[in-house]
């Protein structure tokens, strides 16, 4: 990753971690261009064929005799449908990249190599998409920053006592925005752990700390599987590590793991200040 690009993923994350959303369903110029580069990544002596194929996947879907220009040749006619379309036609042009390489039989293809450069794309550009079992499938993370994360951001920002809370949270933040799915769920449980250590509970981890909430009454019935379900997800990556080691276990565990635990996390620590600001 060069200078420009560092910078840029920088630039964003701080703004996050402010509150502002990035996410938005626009596949720019950029994403279309790195989205092609990528293909021709994982295609090799063999793009021009992989394009050829996807073309007449979305011919034959869409009941049409070209794409974009009809005195192009096949690949060319693709690749400039690939920058020209509107940006709800994207996903399909991915799914029929990711098709036509499969078809393509080759051993020199990597359909695979291809999806993981995709995702590093989208996740970079704040493209609301993601490839689930071959399909294209738009996600809800900018309705969950808006109704999740940014209200948790403005409350730990305005509350000194709350600092190590906040830094906690977007470190988790900034962690997703780098693609460490096992480092941000580490930080999203530091945070609520300083949010129970503050509310007065008692213990040195996680799990002491919420039967402790729930022995004073923080945590009520009906929230105490949600936050079982917390502790249980930090076991799990905790044990993975210890099996794995750091760099394995950030294959296993996805950006998505860390954004459900994040939101639920939040949600947690919204739920749990407006109790405290009852009580007082």
């Amino acid at each position: 990753m060069l200078f420009s690009r560092r910078k840029r993923l920088e630039r964003i994350a701080e703004k996050e971690r402010q509150g502002e959303s990035f996410w938005s369903n626009k596949f720019t110029e950029n994403v279309r261009i790195r989205i092609f580069h990528a293909f021709g990544d994982a295609t090799g002596a063999y793009t021009f064929a992989c394009a050829s194929l996807a073309r007449d996947l979305i011919l034959r879907d869409e009941g049409k005799f070209f794409l974009h220009n009809n005195m192009l040749n096949e690949a060319e006619d693709f690749f400039e449908y690939m920058m020209a379309c509107d940006d709800e036609e994207m996903p399909m042009v991915i799914e029929a990249m990711y098709q036509g390489m499969r078809g393509g039989r080759s051993s020199s293809v990597d359909p695979w190599a291809f999806t993981e450069v995709l995702k590093d794309i989208l996740r970079e550009a704040r493209v609301s998409y993601e490839m689930i079992n071959n399909q294209m499938v738009e996600f809800t993370s900018r309705e969950m920053h808006v109704s999740v994360v940014a209200p948790v951001l403005e409350l730990l920002a305005g509350d000194s006592k709350l600092r190590r809370v906040e830094v906690a949270y977007q470190d988790a933040l900034k962690e997703i925005s780098n693609g460490a799915g096992a480092d941000a769920i580490t930080d999203a449980g530091t945070a609520l752990q300083e949010l129970l250590t503050l509310l007065g509970c008692a213990g040195n981890a996680l799990g002491p700390l919420i039967k402790s909430a729930k022995a004073n009454g923080l945590i009520a019935a009906h929230d105490a599987r949600m936050v079982d379900g917390i502790a249980s997800i930090m076991h799990w990556v905790s044990a993975d590590r210890s099996e794995s080691g750091d760099a394995h276990s950030a294959t296993k565990v996805s950006v998505e793991d860390a954004w459900l635990t994040v939101h639920v996390v939040g949600a947690l620590i919204l739920r749990l200040a407006n109790s405290k600001s009852k009580r007082s």
